[in-house]
């Protein structure tokens, strides 16, 4: 929506050419081309496909609210440059997230099909997208022309309610996204509890264990160093050899 919508301003409002519209565009392309083919990989490879698909999302928010605030005489450098920055490294950065989360959990043999479903969802949903924003700019931008108000205000307005209503579905997007980085956060932590909790009770049992094999031994010694059997059990309490039963009782 944002190249569609982002056009006609430059055209409609702005007056750009088609020559001028298409390198206007120059800076989101080479940002999001920098990204996917340089720091995307190495990004998902260190944080994982949800950190910088999050802050992929954060970007294209960013740069629709900066679209949404141009004025009917705005500048490239100020009003236009810095939303299409934005917008590129957003892209760059979630479309090889999103690609990388959709294939992560299909087997080779189902990676071709996976692949088609998502390029496929990627293209009806921004087709979707699209039309939804155009007719709620096209719905604005009349009902302003019939109170009165000057064409390209009103134009300009009905841009801006699209872009506000993209950046409102991209921070849907971050909440969805986020949740599912809190499951599985709440599950690594749960799965760290777990395996401390396992080792302390194995260095729990482990500590028992010595102290009965140093408990055996001085029995053993004493046992052993005795010259009467009579007078050490004697002297013991009438205590036997403790038995393997015996000692792992204080296992249980």
């Amino acid at each position: 929506g944002m190249f569609f919508l982002g056009a006609l301003y430059m055209q409609e409002i702005l007056g750009y050419g088609a020559l001028e519209v298409g390198l206007a565009f120059l800076p989101a392309t080479i940002v999001m081309g920098a990204m996917s083919l340089r720091y995307s990989g190495p990004l998902i490879l260190r944080f994982g496909p949800r950190t910088p698909l999050i802050a992929g999302l954060i970007s294209i928010g960013a740069g629709l609210l900066l679209f949404a605030r141009t004025p009917v005489d705005g500048s490239y450098a100020l009003d236009i440059a810095p939303a299409m920055v934005l917008m590129g490294l957003g892209a760059g950065l979630g479309f090889p997230s999103l690609m990388t989360l959709a294939m992560s959990g299909t087997s080779a043999s189902d990676s071709g099909v996976a692949s088609g479903l998502v390029n496929t969802s990627v293209q009806v949903g921004g087709a979707i997208g699209l039309a939804v924003l155009a007719t709620l700019a096209t719905e604005r931008t009349e009902r302003l022309l019939a109170e009165g108000e000057a064409s390209l205000e009103a134009l300009n307005s009905g841009f801006h309610l699209a872009y506000l209503t993209g950046a409102g579905l991209v921070v849907v997007a971050i909440a969805v996204a986020f949740g599912f980085l809190l499951v599985c956060l709440v599950n690594t932590v749960g799965l760290l509890l777990a395996s401390i909790w396992t080792w302390a009770i194995i260095f729990s049992h482990s500590l028992r264990l010595r102290r009965i094999d140093r408990q055996t031994e001085a029995y053993e010694r004493d046992f052993w160093a005795s010259d009467n059997v009579d007078a050490f059990h004697a002297r013991r309490g009438g205590d036997a050899l403790p038995t393997a039963a015996v000692l792992t009782a204080g296992l249980d």
